[in-house]
């Protein structure tokens, strides 16, 4: 890689926000590339703590004298790094080549033959997870780039030849109309991320804009006409170019399926991971390998051993509560509501802790999110998870909690500590207790 133009001169990279899940992956694939990487977060994570291992060096503080002491010749720095950061703002004084992720990925990708650019409101991770897998299994050599720790890899990225990118590609800032693709997957349209869209008019346009810079597009058939693409690959149920048919539910959670291909048998699916949206997901990824002639046995035992993401109903075994304990990163309302619904097949009580993800989405989906409980026997709520913002007036957790305080069994919580202590008292053996939500409330389990 070091002999093609962009990185012709460079050999010290360094990470600003290197604990965040992508630029994580990034800073390993570049050190697998033969780079000197080094860069810094404010907290210690199991994600910095993974880094440290593979010898990236990773500094708890973002003082101006880290840059000056790595002497980097680039730094990428993630979209949530202000220009007040004083590592990007000596960076800069110093006239070190900056680049914000996505234009960084964006000159990364061009070293590669085909580009797979996974997009979608909900799903990115797990279909290129999927696809990954099937990919690797095809001996295909993948670079993979992925917003969350796959199972089976044990990882968020996978360093490969160059002739295939598998890459999430996330509408948020409209960061995945820098990545030019062979492939485009569009998985489907939602409206979300109101701090950067007005409406879902805007979200629509960004992802016909995706679809325009991609050679190919496999889309959702519910979303087909949003796109104006001319090298369509559909998918859904029914109606589409691959459908599905006889889904039958499976004791471990999973399915079994029925794949056609312009209405012609194509293949018998079982996919082994909790929730039936997941088949839309397989069906995605069964588009893309089809499209690249991958053996469909290759595809089938794929789909089969996979195990899925981490936080996404992932199995925790705890040592303080009762019940079936799981993690899920569900943070849409529409995510929720499909969540709950599809837990209702282990007939169980079901205690649901929730954290929302950013004060914009929680007032802008309010009046959702008051419709995304119904299906448990308690909703415990976490205080909102702030990321990037500042707090808004009507987006606290405690607003939902307080609407629908009179009329459902609901809690709200601002410690740890308070939600273990309710839930050694309600949590009992034949209950389901769910953790979700995108933000801290992961880290919960150092505790359980």
């Amino acid at each position: 890689m070091k002999n093609l133009s962009f990185f012709n001169n460079i050999n010290k990279i360094y990470f600003i926000g290197i604990g965040g899940i992508s630029m994580s992956a990034l800073a390993c694939i570049m050190k697998n590339h033969g780079f000197n990487i080094s860069g810094s977060d404010i907290v210690k994570s199991e994600i910095t703590q993974k880094l440290e291992k593979e010898n990236i060096k990773v500094i708890y503080n973002q003082q101006a004298k880290n840059i000056k002491k790595f002497q980097p010749d680039l730094v990428v720095y993630s979209g949530a790094i202000k220009e007040e950061n004083k590592e990007l703002k000596y960076a800069r004084i110093q006239n070190i080549y900056c680049l914000e992720r996505n234009k960084f990925i964006k000159e990364l990708l061009s070293f590669y033959k085909n580009v797979i650019s996974i997009s979608g409101t909900h799903g990115k991770s797990t279909t290129t997870s999927m696809i990954s897998e099937i990919f690797f299994n095809a001996k295909l050599n993948p670079t993979v780039h992925i917003g969350a720790e796959s199972v089976n890899l044990n990882s968020n990225f996978l360093v490969g030849k160059n002739n295939f990118f598998i890459n999430e590609a996330c509408e948020y800032k409209k960061s995945f109309l820098d990545f030019k693709s062979t492939l485009g997957v569009i998985l489907n349209i939602e409206e979300d991320h109101p701090d950067c869209y007005k409406n879902l008019d805007e979200i629509k346009i960004a992802f016909n804009n995706f679809a325009s810079i991609c050679n190919n597009i496999v889309i959702n058939s519910d979303y087909e006409n949003y796109i104006i693409n001319n090298n369509k690959l559909t998918f859904n149920f029914k109606n589409a170019l691959f459908s599905v048919r006889k889904i039958k539910n499976l004791s471990n959670g999973g399915y079994s399926f029925i794949v056609f291909k312009n209405n012609v048998f194509y293949e018998k699916f079982i996919l082994n991971i909790f929730g039936k949206h997941n088949i839309l997901n397989a069906l995605a990824s069964i588009c893309v390998a089809d499209f690249f002639n991958i053996d469909k046995n290759i595809i089938k035992s794929s789909l089969y051993n996979f195990k899925g993401l981490k936080r996404r109903f992932e199995q925790f075994d705890s040592k303080k509560l009762e019940g079936k304990i799981y993690f899920d990163y569900a943070h849409h309302p529409t995510e929720i509501k499909k969540l709950l619904e599809e837990v209702k097949i282990f007939n169980k009580p079901v205690i649901c802790v929730f954290q929302p993800h950013t004060y914009s989405r929680t007032k802008k989906y309010f009046d959702d999110f008051l419709q995304s409980f119904k299906n448990t026997y308690q909703t415990i709520f976490y205080k909102t998870y702030h990321a990037r913002e500042k707090k808004i007036k009507g987006g606290q957790s405690k607003d939902i909690y307080n609407k629908l305080k009179k009329n459902y069994n609901v809690y709200y919580y601002n410690s740890f500590s308070k939600i273990i202590k309710h839930l050694k008292k309600y949590a009992k053996i034949n209950c389901i207790v769910l953790f979700v939500g995108a933000g801290d409330i992961y880290n919960i389990k150092q505790y359980l």
